[in-house]
Formats: C-alpha cells, sequence, structure tokens
C-alpha cells in the first residue's frame, strides 16, 4: 500500500489491524502536524489492580506513538520503510487516574538529518521524545530511538 495518501484515520485502521494489542487497548491516533503527534486510549481497558493505568500500557501507548509517528513522517517519502524500535527509556512520573494520552515530538533539525541519512544510505534513526499526560498534567515521560529502513523494491 502507498502510504503517502493515507489519512490518519486510515493510518489508524491499519495500525490497529497490524498490532493486535492496539485494538484492546482502545488506542486512537488523534493529532499529527508539526512533527507531532497526539494518541489518546481510555483508562477502563488499561487499568490494573489499584484501578490506576497499568505501566505495561502507558509503555505500550509511548512505545506506539513514537513508531506512529516515525512512520507518519515518513509518508511524503517515496518507497516503503520498516519501522522499529531499538532502544527506549521510560520514567512514570504519576498514576493515571482518567483517559490518558501520549504527545510524540520530533525536532524538525532531528528529521531534516534524520531524510538525509535515508537519502544517502536508505536507512538511518531518529529519536523521538514521548510525554504521557492526563488532563495535561505529565505522567510518563519516554525517549525512543527508532531503526528505520528502506525495503527493498520489488
Amino acid at each position: 500500500m502507498n502510504t503517502i495518501d493515507i489519512s490518519l484515520d486510515e493510518f489508524s485502521e491499519q495500525a490497529r489491524k497490524s498490532i493486535p494489542l492496539l485494538e484492546a487497548m482502545e488506542l486512537r491516533f488523534t493529532r499529527f502536524g508539526d512533527y507531532r503527534l497526539r494518541v489518546d486510549v481510555p483508562l477502563e481497558p488499561n487499568i490494573n489492580d489499584k484501578r490506576t493505568g497499568f505501566g505495561g500500557s502507558i509503555s505500550a501507548l509511548a512505545t506506539t506513538a513514537g513508531w506512529a509517528v516515525v512512520s507518519l513522517l515518513l509518508r511524503p517519502r517515496m518507497g516503503e520503510y520498516d519501522v522499529m524500535v531499538a532502544e527506549s527509556h521510560i520514567r512514570y512520573l504519576a498514576p493515571a487516574t482518567c483517559n490518558f494520552y501520549a504527545i510524540a515530538a520530533v525536532t524538525e533539525s532531528a528529521i531534516k538529518t534524520f531524510y538525509g541519512l535515508l537519502e544517502k544510505q536508505h536507512q538511518g534513526r531518529l529519536t523521538v521524545q514521548v510525554v504521557v499526560e492526563q488532563d495535561g498534567k505529565q505522567i510518563a515521560v519516554y525517549t525512543g530511538t527508532y531503526k528505520v529502513a528502506q525495503k527493498p523494491s520489488l
């Protein structure tokens, strides 16, 4: 499938079909622009035994947001790419007590450098910063480095 012309809704549907966990989490890609992506989840399917957000769900949300922002930033480029997390770190700051969301962001200078590497080497790495919040309050911070490799043409 040519990823250049798909909408955020189509990307969301494609991701949720490819990664069943996203469906179980009721994850929604809600806003993309200016090198930033917002991804929302409701608390209920992501709850732990303490009735707060499960740490694994928070981590999965942050990891997915990072993967998705990289994938979406590749849309305007010709070719197809594999995007995979190579390294990550998360710090939990507060419990999630209601619906929560992640905001994944990449700087313009980082994406330009990354695009240059892809042009020359057909692969590269991009580090993404993700903040997980509820009601505007940070509950976790995540840094992920994603490896990207252009798929060979058939």
